[in-house]
């Protein structure tokens, strides 16, 4: 059965993929390739759910795939992979995925070691693994990669990552915007990207619509009413109604700043218990004040790709 999260759907690749799936193949090129290559995982490792594979489909659309390498193994360590399909690469795509991944199997991950490799040099998949909390062991010699750096998730050694990380990770995307965009002349702030919908101004004051506007009233009022229900919040007509281009970058860089700086603080002062204060979402499920975070370290996350990408390009 499919599972949906805030930014997409999992779907999971059984022993008998299903029919949707095995139609998507003949119209999307590595589909097949993925479907083929993950059932012969499972003739070599076994087929121990949720520890399989899973095709991601956003907006529609199949973008990747993301699952484990095979069941844990006797030291308790499971493997992460994921990929973006061809053309979605650079779009936080990967990191979407494999975030959603990681809070299905979270339950199922108490006292497992999760992990992860990538070649031995800095590129995206580091970046990935850094925004979903992994550190790095440094190189090690696979049996079947060669030497490669090995990547492990503190979250889940203790079942969750520690929370001064968390808040030290989202008091420093400001400053990274900022260090990112400062400098940058109005044509090039305001130029369509070849591959992304957003100019870079609008993801600036995107970033301090959602702070303000979305994700920090939902986080207080989980923290300041019991149960609460979090209406779905429109935000497709954000751009025109408050005028992103007809207002200087600066403004939006300070203001997304300053309501960063104050949720971090009210973070700062919260008790161990109030990390599991629970509220209401539209599809009925609860959701804790942690959880709530990780989906607002996921946003960061996907637009620090993508903005990475935009200026690269």
């Amino acid at each position: 059965m499919s599972t949906r999260h805030p930014a997409g759907e999992l779907l999971p690749i059984d022993r008998e993929p299903s029919v949707a799936l095995r139609a998507a193949a003949d119209s999307v090129e590595p589909l097949g390739w993925v479907l083929q290559a993950t059932l012969d995982l499972y003739a070599r490792r076994g087929y121990q759910p949720p520890w399989i594979g899973y095709v991601w489909r956003e907006d529609d659309a199949y973008r990747g795939s993301c699952g484990w390498a095979g069941p844990p193994d006797a030291t308790g360590e499971v493997e992460l992979a994921y990929f973006s399909f061809p053309g979605h690469e650079g779009q936080g795509v990967a990191t979407r995925m494999a975030r959603a991944l990681l809070a299905q199997c979270f339950p199922a991950a108490d006292g497992l070691r999760l992990i992860a490799h990538t070649l031995p040099q800095e590129g995206p998949s580091c970046r990935i693994l850094r925004g979903l909390g992994f550190e790095c062991l440094g190189p090690i010699e696979h049996p079947d990669d060669g030497t490669v750096w090995k990547w492990r998730e503190p979250a889940h050694v203790a079942a969750e990552a520690p929370q001064a990380a968390l808040l030290q990770r989202l008091a420093a995307m400001p400053a990274e915007l900022r260090a990112a965009l400062s400098g940058l002349d109005t044509a090039t702030l305001r130029r369509q990207p070849l591959h992304d919908r957003s100019p870079l101004q609008e993801h600036a004051f995107h970033l301090w619509d959602c702070e303000a506007r979305l994700y920090a009233p939902r986080i207080r009022r989980t923290l300041t009413e019991t149960l609460p229900w979090l209406a779905p919040v429109a935000i497709g007509g954000w751009v025109e109604a408050h005028g992103y281009f007809n207002r200087p970058l600066v403004e939006g860089l300070e203001g997304f700043a300053q309501a960063r700086g104050a949720l971090v603080e009210t973070l700062r002062a919260l008790a161990s218990a109030d990390w599991g204060r629970l509220a209401r979402r539209a599809d009925g499920r609860h959701h804790s004040v942690r959880a709530l975070l990780d989906e607002l370290l996921a946003h960061d996350e996907d637009h620090r790709q993508r903005i990475a990408a935009i200026l690269s390009a």
